[in-house]
């Protein structure tokens, strides 16, 4: 992920608020041209999966509740076939 840029997630805008809610990180995987995710796992332990393969050096991520639902949208840069791709966070759908 080199020369990644870390920034720290809240999915839910309402949960940053929450002292009791650990942040994801989000990682800007420049070299790798790849965006990931960290979810905590426990203390200072996260699991790492990928948002997406950009194929382009990923740029400085940002984010924001674009359509008010209290759920970000984040906002990923591809600097090298100029362009930006947006991914909707959301509720996990129940299992029942």
């Amino acid at each position: 992920m080199s020369p990644g840029f870390p920034y720290d997630f809240y999915p839910k805008v309402s949960d940053a608020t929450k002292s009791h809610v650990k942040p994801h990180i989000v990682v800007a995987g420049d070299g790798d041209y790849t965006a990931h995710i960290m979810t905590s796992t426990g203390d200072l332990t996260f699991d790492l999966d990928d948002i997406k393969n950009e194929k382009g050096t990923v740029g400085a991520l940002t984010w924001s509740d674009l359509d008010g639902d209290d759920w970000q949208e984040l906002w990923v840069p591809n600097y090298d076939k100029s362009f930006v791709e947006v991914f909707k966070f959301m509720e996990k759908p129940s299992s029942d």
